[in-house]
C-alpha cells in the first residue's frame, strides 16, 4: 500500500526484492542503482536505498570554531580532572537507555577506582512525550539517575548528569569535542 519505501543501505535494499520476489509471485521490479519499481498488480512502487549521514567536513570545522571551544571549555571547568562519558538519545525503548544506566552503575559498584574518574553525562532529547509509554521510559530513567547518584555522589563530584531537552547545534558539538568516550 505505499507508494516509495526506502532502505539505508544498498544491501537491505538488495534482500528486500529477493525476498519480496520470493514470497510474492508476479511482482517485476525494474531499475538500476539507488532506486528502482516493483509491479505489484496494477501499481508501481517505488524502492531504493537512501543512506543518512553527516557532513563530516561541516561537522569538523564547526567543532573546531572559537563559540564551540568556548562552550567546550565551560563544560572541562564543571567536570575537572574527569574522563566524561557521553550519551546522546531520543527518549525512545529501543536506545537502550535504562541498559545503559544500570551498566553504568554496576561500573562504579564493581570498580571503585572509577569513583570520582569518570562523569556519565546522559542526554535524552524529549519524543513522543503524549505518549504513556514514553512517560513511564522518562520516570525510570529519572529513577534510575537518582538511584545512581544517591548511592555514589560525595563532595564535589555527582556520577550522572541528566540532561532531559535538545541541546543547541553548538552545545551538541561542545559535549562531543569534551568527551573522552561516547556511547
Amino acid at each position: 500500500h505505499y507508494d516509495l519505501i526506502g532502505f539505508q543501505t544498498s544491501r537491505d535494499h538488495r534482500n528486500f526484492i529477493q525476498c519480496v520476489r520470493g514470497l510474492l509471485h508476479g511482482v517485476r521490479h525494474t531499475g538500476r542503482g539507488y532506486l528502482g519499481k516493483l509491479r505489484v498488480g496494477d501499481r508501481d512502487v517505488r524502492i531504493g536505498h537512501f543512506p543518512i549521514g553527516i557532513d563530516a567536513r561541516k561537522f569538523a570545522s564547526e567543532a573546531a570554531s572559537a563559540p564551540v571551544a568556548e562552550q567546550a571549555w565551560y563544560i572541562h571547568e564543571a567536570l575537572p580532572k574527569r574522563q566524561i562519558v557521553l550519551g546522546i538519545d531520543r527518549l525512545d525503548y529501543t536506545k537502550g537507555i535504562p541498559e545503559r544506566l544500570r551498566a553504568v552503575g554496576n561500573a562504579l559498584e564493581r570498580f571503585p577506582e572509577l569513583r570520582r574518574q569518570m562523569t556519565f553525562v546522559q542526554v535524552v532529547v524529549p519524543s513522543r512525550v503524549g505518549v504513556g509509554d514514553y512517560r513511564q521510559q522518562r520516570r525510570t530513567i529519572e529513577q534510575l539517575v537518582g538511584k545512581i547518584n544517591g548511592k555514589f555522589t560525595s563532595a564535589g563530584w555527582t556520577p550522572v548528569h541528566y540532561i532531559y531537552r535538545a541541546l543547541t547545534w553548538h552545545e551538541l558539538l561542545a559535549y562531543y569535542r569534551t568527551c573522552e568516550i561516547a556511547l
